[in-house]
């Protein structure tokens, strides 16, 4: 019995061997067909591929700079009085010592190269370069010793072969035909533009310092250039494993002490477009805008925190300088310094933006007189070397750059060692973990930077666009943003503002259509006549026509008419103000100009022309466009609309509108007179004089007929405005319209002041309020006996308060 269970458990145990032997023959088989360590290793080298591409798009080149370095010995750059295990030494050691390591390469290859060269008529030009580079001594300095060029010439020479693959040539030596030493360095910094490492480093070197043995952007340029590419030679492969550990230590204090000393100019970090979008704007709202578009939202963005004032323009708003100093000293603090000076500044703008930027297309010149194209065409060119976009500390960007090199660095310390296979599972297992944020961090640059790049696309192009234009001799016409926001203020008409002139029902989509064509056609002159009528505002900062203004336009323009009197014009001004406005601020904006225009046009010119924009074209081309912003002719004109007799006015304006309207109503002697109760006729003008016994002698009432009749005549076209043989029936001056305004009316008065106070050593203003202050107490004394109604009252109330003060 016991040998029977003893039998049984000896099967089962056989039974059981044989199953694990075959569950192990067919796992020996899938071993040996799908070979894991192979897999493993076709797995390191896909994630070391995938991790190379992120280094290279996100542009994390301090990384690549250190797998490009793990294997090198940087035994070369050790100063000869310290061994390799010595204390260390400084960045201008370590770059001299470079710079040598460099000039014995170049050495090198020159003696290969001449014994390459037949000796010929041809070639002794190369020969002569080649023999100077072969016989070129060590470098003691940073300063004297590149005085000639000639070790910078190496250098170069050096480092376009390596780019090129190649060995070096005579021709890289062209620099050393020329014999004067500025020119020589001049051309060579040229030259220099197309090995630096980065946009900062192109405008570290300045030709005339170099020349001079006092270049202090040298020493930055070369540690630039040496983490760029450093090209030391490999570690021997039976180094010692101390020695190898050794010179691993070494090479990262080198690094990090050569990334000290080249600061901001080492790395060009990646753009991030963002801070360029507006509100919710996406990246592919960039797409949308024009290139001038970006550039003034580039300029704006650069000087947000120390400028005064948005640039909207690039004529005006960049003419003075003072913008693109402080924009250089953003993007490019290494080549500009700031200048206080006005005339300096100018010169050093250039300078610096020729240091930036491959085409000087910036000159004084363009600059003084704003050529708006050269400009535009100085800042795409300056935003495709130096557009200072890198992500900011906080930004999205910067967050998903910072976990993409974080994995970079973890992932490099696993194919350190290729051996070790544990190193590269947790370095799978932690992809595993943060696979979805390191796809979001890696769509995110990759989107940022395909933004950047059709960003540089489209500006590349416009630069060469504007270029062409240049030089075919049409200089194209750059976006003027302020422009474009004044355009719809003078081009837009709203149905509101026409209904003063037409019925509602005529007012349709195609008279304002064809009304807008007209100011669109006349809109640069039309914003000149605004400009030039109108006044600082002082509240809002902005300019306005305040009535003064456009009667004086209406007088320029030779206006005045039976169907378009001044009265007209000043009920027109007050239905267009805005009620809510102060007395400081009771001014036309462009746009309610623009709708005065209009009904003027239709008031004068409807019995003759039926259509409103035809009225509103005529008005431009007949009477403003002659007339409108000249200088004018009439002496006294200059006078009673100067800023001074236009102040003394103003702050008698209230005690003279009710003597105005007081004397309005004077005339009784006809119904007619009697309805015109807003404005003053010459029997009423008469009257008011007389009360104040200012008729004598010296001013008699001839005189004071020529006084109302030449402020009249002053705004009545001194030609017919219609065709030869019509009768132009509202044109026919004084005769159908013998009233005053009251802004004629303070005309009137100003011109009596000129009669009755002729002291040419007293100022006219003063003149005037003297003037004025004795009217009202003549007038007091006249009325005050005589209070025959409330108005008479309400007068001697004001008069009596302005001469009590």
């Amino acid at each position: 019995k016991e040998l029977q269970k003893s039998l049984d458990a000896s099967a089962l145990l056989k039974g059981r061997c044989a199953e694990e032997q075959k569950e192990h023959d067919r796992l020996q088989k899938a071993w040996d067909e799908t070979r894991p360590e192979l897999l493993l290793e076709v797995l390191g080298k896909c994630l070391e591929f995938l991790f190379e591409l992120i280094t290279s798009s996100a542009k994390l080149k301090r990384l690549s700079l250190r797998k490009m370095v793990a294997n090198k010995d940087p035994t070369v750059l050790t100063p000869s009085r310290r061994s390799l295990t010595g204390s260390d030494g400084t960045g201008d050691e370590y770059i001299l010592q470079w710079l040598n390591y460099f000039l014995c390469e170049a050495r090198r290859q020159a003696k290969e190269q001449l014994a390459l060269i037949a000796i010929s008529s041809t070639t002794l030009v190369a020969r002569s370069h080649l023999e100077i580079i072969k016989e070129v001594p060590e470098v003691h300095d940073l300063q004297n010793s590149l005085a000639d060029s000639v070790v910078l010439t190496a250098l170069m020479a050096v480092l376009r072969a390596r780019r090129d693959g190649r060995e070096l040539s005579a021709l890289d030596l062209a620099c050393l035909e020329e014999r004067d030493l500025e020119m020589r360095a001049e051309r060579l910094c040229t030259e220099l533009r197309h090995v630096a490492p980065s946009a900062r480093a192109q405008s570290l070197l300045s030709p005339i310092a170099l020349a001079a043995g006092d270049c202090p952007g040298i020493s930055k340029f070369l540690a630039a250039t040496f983490l760029h590419d450093p090209m030391l030679p490999v570690c021997k492969a039976n180094m010692p494993a101390d020695d190898k550990q050794e010179c691993q230590r070494k090479l990262k204090v080198i690094l990090q002490l050569l990334e000290d000393h080249a600061g901001e100019v080492a790395w060009e970090p990646p753009d991030d477009p963002s801070p360029l979008l507006h509100g919710a704007e996406d990246f592919q709202a960039l797409s949308a805008l024009s290139p001038e578009q970006l550039l003034l939202r580039w300029v704006n963005l650069q000087l947000a925190s120390g400028f005064h004032r948005p640039i909207e323009n690039f004529r005006s708003d960049l003419q003075d300088g003072e913008a693109i100093a402080l924009l250089l000293s953003n993007v490019a603090p290494e080549a500009y310094e700031a200048v206080d000076d006005p005339d300096e500044r100018l010169n050093s703008v250039v300078a610096a933006a020729a240091r930036c930027t491959e085409l000087e297309l910036l000159t004084p010149q363009a600059l003084m007189e704003g050529q708006s194209d050269l400009l535009a065409a100085f800042l795409a060119e300056l935003f495709l070397s130096r557009s200072n976009l890198a992500a900011r500390p906080n930004s999205l960007l910067a967050m998903h750059l910072g976990l993409l090199e974080q994995l970079c660095i973890d992932a490099y310390g696993c194919f350190s060692d290729p051996e070790d296979q544990s190193k590269l599972m947790k370095m799978c297992n932690q992809m595993d973990v943060q696979w979805g944020e390191f796809i979001l961090a890696a769509q995110t640059v990759d989107e940022a930077a395909k933004a950047m790049e059709g960003v540089n696309t489209r500006m590349q192009a416009f630069l060469g666009d504007t270029l062409s234009h240049r030089a075919q001799g049409r200089p194209r016409v750059m976006l003027d943003a302020k422009e474009a926001r004044e355009f719809m203020f003078y081009t837009s008409l709203h149905p509101n503002q026409l209904q003063t002139i037409f019925p509602p029902e005529a007012v349709d989509p195609m008279i304002i259509a064809r009304l807008e064509e007209v100011l669109k056609k006349h809109f640069h002159f039309l914003r000149e006549v605004f400009r030039h009528y109108a006044i600082p505002t002082g509240v809002s900062g902005g300019f306005g026509i305040t009535l003064e203004g456009l009667m004086k336009l209406y007088q320029d323009c030779k206006l005045r008419s039976k169907v378009l009197a001044p009265r007209h014009l000043e009920v027109l001004f007050c239905e267009r103000l805005d009620q809510t406005a102060s007395s400081q601020e009771r001014v036309l904006t462009p746009s309610s100009f623009i709708s005065i225009l209009v009904c003027a046009a239709n008031m004068k010119f409807k019995d003759k022309i039926d259509q409103p924009s035809d009225q509103l074209n005529h008005l431009i081309e007949i009477h403003l466009r002659p007339h409108a912003c000249q200088e004018t002719a009439s002496l006294f004109q200059s006078l009673a609309y100067s800023p001074n007799v236009r102040s003394v006015l103003e702050s008698h304006a209230k005690e003279l509108k009710i003597i105005f309207q007081l004397y309005a109503t004077m005339d009784t002697s006809t119904a007619e007179a009697m309805q015109r109760v807003n404005t003053m006729n010459i029997e009423e003008f008469r009257m008011l004089l007389n009360h104040c016994d200012m008729l004598d002698a010296t001013f008699t009432e001839n005189a004071m007929h020529e006084i109302f009749e030449g402020i009249q005549q002053s705004a009545t076209e001194d030609g017919p405005d219609v065709e030869e043989g019509e009768e132009d029936d509202d044109d026919v001056g004084i005769d159908d319209d013998e009233e005053l305004s009251l802004s004629e009316f303070f005309d009137g008065l100003v011109a009596v002041a000129a009669y009755k106070f002729p002291d040419p050593f007293v100022a006219f203003d003063k003149r005037v309020n003297s003037f004025i202050l004795k009217l009202f107490a003549q007038l007091q004394r006249h009325w005050s006996r005589k209070r025959i109604s409330p108005q008479v009252d309400n007068m001697l109330n004001a008069l009596q308060k302005k001469l009590r003060h």
